[in-house]
C-alpha cells in the first residue's frame, strides 16, 4: 500500500511509536472495514495529513467516506460530537467503530481548506 511520505511523517510526528506501529496495520484496518461495512476499495485522498480518507461506496451504490485514524482520545471525541449533531450543520456519520479508529461518513466532496482562503479580517 502506498501512502504519501507527508501522511507517514505526520502520523509519526504526532503519535510516535504508536503511529509507527499504526502504519503497518492500516492495510488490515481497511479491509476488515470493508468487510464490516460492505465497500468497495475506494479512492484515498490526495490531501491526507493526520487520518486516512479514501472516497469509496457502499454495496448498495451510495457515495461514502472512510476515515481511519490511529485511535486516541480526540478521534473517539470526533465521533461522538458526529453522533451528537446527527448530521445537521456537519457530516452525517453513518457509523464508527472505536476499536477500528474508523469512521463512516456521508459522501463527501473535497472542498477549499480555511488556511488556503487567507485571511479576511484585513
Amino acid at each position: 500500500m502506498h501512502l504519501p511520505l507527508q501522511f507517514v511523517e505526520t502520523v509519526h510526528r504526532i503519535f510516535g511509536d504508536d503511529g509507527r506501529a499504526w502504519l503497518p496495520r492500516l492495510p488490515d484496518i481497511l479491509a476488515q472495514c470493508r468487510t464490516k461495512w460492505g465497500l468497495a476499495v475506494g479512492v484515498p485522498f490526495s490531501g491526507m495529513s493526520l487520518n486516512y480518507l479514501e472516497f469509496t461506496t457502499t454495496a448498495a451504490g451510495e457515495a461514502v467516506a472512510l476515515k481511519v485514524g490511529v485511535p486516541h482520545s480526540e478521534l473517539y471525541t470526533e465521533m461522538d460530537a458526529l453522533a451528537f449533531y446527527g448530521g445537521h450543520r456537519a457530516v452525517r456519520l453513518l457509523d464508527a467503530d472505536r476499536e477500528l479508529g474508523a469512521l463512516l461518513l456521508q459522501g463527501l466532496q473535497p472542498g477549499t481548506r480555511l488556511w488556503e482562503i487567507g485571511d479576511h479580517a484585513r
